[in-house]
Order: C-alpha cells, then sequence, then structure tokens
C-alpha cells in the first residue's frame, strides 16, 4: 500500500458552519421512577416502575438462550414463530382475542443470546397480556399445522431478506470477521430451515424456555409492589433450573479489508469493523463521544464530507454494535460503484484526520448534547423507559445506568476521548468488506490495502 496521503481525497477540516443559533445548553437527565426490583420464586427477575403518564403499562420480558448448535437457530426461528399460536389451554384465536379485546399487543422476536418479548396493555388488562405470556412460556402447543406454516413464511421473509443489499452486506461482514458459524446464528440457511420438525421445536422450548436467569420489566400505571406479587402467582407454574447461557466464544477477527465480487452491481455496500471494550469499561463513555464525533450523528465528521460535502454516499454512519459477546466499532457506507474507491479512500483519510487532529472541545460538547438528547428522549415515554431498563438488564448494568449515564458523558475530558480516538479508530486495526463490481473496483481499491476475494462472488 502506498503511503497514505490525504490530500488525494481532498480531506480536511470540516469549515465552521456560521451560527446564529443560541447556546443549547446540557440536556436535563431523567430521574428514575419508583422501582421494585425483585426476584420471583421461580428465578426471574422482576423490575417494575411506577410512571403512570398514561393509563398504559408497557412490558418488556427476556429468557436467556442456552448456547445452541448452528442448525438448532432455524428451529429457535420457528419456535418464536409458533409461541402465540396457541397452548393446551388457549387456542390461536383466544390467544388473539385476549390481547385485540383490550387493545393489547405482544410480539416474540430472539436473538443468538435471548429470545425476548414485547407488549403494551391498558393498566386494566395487565392480568389477560400476563395470562398469553404464561401460556406462550409453560403451554405453546407448537402444533404440526402451525410448525409447517412458521417454515413457510419464514422461508419466505428469509429469500426476501437475502435478496437486500444491506442484509448481504451484513452477513458477509460476519463471515469474513468471525466465520460462518457466526453468520448462521443470525439468519440460518433455508435448507435448515425447511428441515425443522414439530418435535425439535417442542423439545428445543423444554430446554430452554427456563424462568432461572430470565427478566421481566413493567413500566406503566401500576402498583409495582402489587404487581410483583401478582406475578409471583402468575408464573408460579412456570419452573425448572436452567441450562447456561453461554455463547461459544467469537474468535479474533480476521484482519485485513476484502473485497467481494457483485458482477454489474451499480452500488457498493462499505463495511469496517473492529471489536472494542464492553459498555462496563471505564474507556466506554470517551468511546462513545468518539464515535459521535467521527460517525455518530448528522453533524459528525465522516457524515459532513462524505455524504453533505463530497455527496458520495447515499447512507453513510458508524455505531456501536452488539455482535454475540463483543461489542464491537461499525462503520457503513453505500456508495455509487465508480465513486466506491474514493468513498472507501475518503473513510480511512477520515478515521487517519481522528489522530492527527483530536476532537475539539467543540465538537465533543456537540457530541455530548446529542447522544445525552436523544438518550434523554427515549425515556421521556413508558415505552423507552421499559426499554432502557430491559437493556440495563441484558448488559448486566445497573438499572438506573440510562438515567446516569448522560452525566457519565459530560464528565469526560478532551484528553480521554483523544485516548479512546488513539486505542480504537486506528484504520489499520479494522476488518471488513467492500461489495461491488469487482471488475471496476480491483484495481483502485487494491491501491488502497483492499484484497479481491476471488472465491466470495455474490
Amino acid at each position: 500500500m502506498n503511503e497514505w496521503n490525504p490530500a488525494r481525497f481532498g480531506s480536511g477540516p470540516i469549515p465552521a458552519v456560521a451560527s446564529g443559533l443560541p447556546h443549547v445548553g446540557f440536556t436535563p437527565v431523567l430521574s428514575m421512577p419508583p422501582v421494585v426490583d425483585s426476584v420471583l420464586a421461580n428465578g426471574v427477575r422482576v423490575v417494575a416502575a411506577h410512571r403512570p403518564s398514561s393509563p398504559m403499562v408497557e412490558v418488556r420480558g427476556a429468557v436467556p438462550i442456552p448456547s445452541l448448535a448452528t442448525d438448532e437457530a432455524a428451529a429457535l426461528m420457528v419456535l418464536c414463530e409458533t409461541l402465540l399460536r396457541g397452548s393446551a389451554i388457549l387456542a390461536h384465536d383466544e390467544m388473539e382475542a385476549r390481547l385485540s379485546d383490550h387493545g393489547a399487543t405482544l410480539v416474540v422476536q430472539r436473538s443468538a443470546r435471548w429470545l425476548t418479548f414485547s407488549g403494551s396493555t391498558p393498566a386494566s388488562a395487565l392480568g389477560d397480556l400476563m395470562s398469553v405470556v404464561t401460556e406462550m412460556l409453560v403451554r405453546a402447543e407448537h402444533a404440526e399445522t402451525e410448525v409447517a406454516q412458521a417454515r413457510l413464511r419464514l422461508a419466505r421473509q428469509l429469500s426476501l431478506a437475502r435478496a437486500q443489499p444491506h442484509v448481504v452486506a451484513e452477513q458477509s461482514l460476519i463471515t469474513h470477521c468471525f466465520g460462518p458459524a457466526a453468520a448462521m446464528r443470525d439468519m440460518p440457511s433455508g435448507a435448515d430451515l425447511t428441515s425443522v420438525t414439530a418435535d425439535q421445536v417442542r423439545a428445543l422450548h423444554a430446554r430452554c424456555l427456563r424462568p432461572e436467569g430470565a427478566v421481566l420489566v413493567l413500566v406503566g400505571d401500576h402498583d409495582p409492589e402489587r404487581t410483583v406479587r401478582f406475578l409471583d402467582s402468575a408464573l408460579g407454574e412456570w419452573r425448572g433450573a436452567s441450562v447456561p447461557a453461554t455463547l461459544p466464544a467469537l474468535p479474533s477477527t480476521v484482519p485485513g479489508v476484502r473485497l467481494q465480487h457483485r458482477p454489474d452491481s451499480v452500488q457498493s455496500q462499505i463495511r469496517l469493523l473492529r471489536c472494542t471494550v464492553p459498555r462496563s469499561d471505564a474507556a466506554f463513555p470517551a468511546l462513545c463521544l468518539a464515535e459521535a464525533v467521527f460517525g455518530g450523528y448528522f453533524s459528525s465528521r465522516l457524515v459532513t464530507v462524505l455524504r453533505e460535502r463530497e455527496g458520495l454516499a447515499y447512507r453513510v454512519s458508524s455505531r456501536l454494535r452488539d455482535t454475540a459477546d463483543r461489542l464491537s466499532l461499525l462503520v457503513e457506507a453505500d456508495s455509487a460503484t465508480e465513486a466506491t474507491a474514493r468513498s472507501y479512500g475518503i473513510i480511512l483519510s477520515e478515521l487517519h484526520r481522528l489522530s492527527d487532529d483530536p476532537p475539539s472541545m467543540e465538537e465533543i460538547g456537540a457530541a455530548c448534547q446529542y447522544t445525552a438528547g436523544v438518550m434523554t428522549m427515549s425515556l421521556s415515554s413508558q415505552s423507552g423507559m421499559a426499554s432502557a431498563l430491559l437493556t440495563a438488564l441484558l448488559l448486566n448494568l445497573p438499572i438506573d445506568h440510562a438515567c446516569t449515564f448522560p452525566r457519565r458523558l459530560s464528565d469526560v475530558s478532551q484528553a480521554e476521548v483523544r485516548e479512546a480516538v488513539n486505542t480504537f479508530f486506528s484504520p489499520d486495526s479494522f476488518s471488513g468488506i467492500v461489495i461491488g463490481d469487482a471488475q471496476v473496483l480491483s484495481a483502485p481499491l487494491a491501491d488502497l490495502g483492499v484484497q479481491f476475494d476471488s472465491n466470495a462472488a455474490m
């Protein structure tokens, strides 16, 4: 690779924006509502918060999933799809009636580590919602016909998803960085999905959906202490010791950035990733601010240069994301084929410039205000507070993390942000992929250190 020359890509200091706007003060941090934090007799941890801003209760729950074989990820998808489609006591239409008659909702999702569910209900119908939750956790039947229909629905959804460029890029990135097994846990193959049987789903339910280690969050217009007593009775039938919910540790990321050929593509996807520290680490607040300054919001350096000034990217951002047992820094850009090499060069240039021209106090302050403001806005609703509490529980953070974190951000020094930049934003520390037409891109990207992966054609 040639010696790096930022001038090749026209990257440099961003002109200051003329400002006639008033100074924006620090966003106020919301305090925690009254909370009861308790563990039920069956091992479920319940966090119930009183926030009567509307006559509703938001419910969030998560059940830890033990380590699964790669082919079991497909069975877990089917399990989530059939949990609310009938139990030994309530048929599918009866489950729906108990929710719809009161305007309540309940949705089930899954990740590699957790099965999660979220619901919303009028406070007066909380008992009906929880009766459906109990039925799906304890007595879901996963009938043969429901499993067969779920396989068909999921197969269609997977087929459509795999045709989307951002999904292709996501799967290719995880495969390149951590291997195919990690990617398969997120999105199983169609062959694995079509081979799932109802017996497999029932067995997986019995083995995985155990109360010990599960968490339940309720936020809204209710009496938290009374709700906990009610749940201790309502969920009393849900029993069973948990299986350790540990994922195999991901391998170290594969170094380097690869070009994957997509013939005749008019658009390219650039994805760069590097692992960082957990959210509980002392360096995490400074990392958050460094990431925001670099590409984390609309006034960040990368967005300003690559999208607003140069007009080279349809979308561009950086963000912190969870990948199995790792927290990663991800840089994303989608660009026209003819602009891809220049876009990639500017990304590298901005990573270099972040170290050569570290974030100023003005940039850090703006990033702090933006990040704290987004968090504070999310906590202003019952739904946002419930989701924030669940996230804290799943990440083993204090339950008041979302309320206290904005203040932690304001305490970060410029020196700490510079240290985070030097530790996490070196261009050579990223792994990644560029997906596009190799016939056009291989030569200009090779000059930037990107190797052509001839075995990974789309």
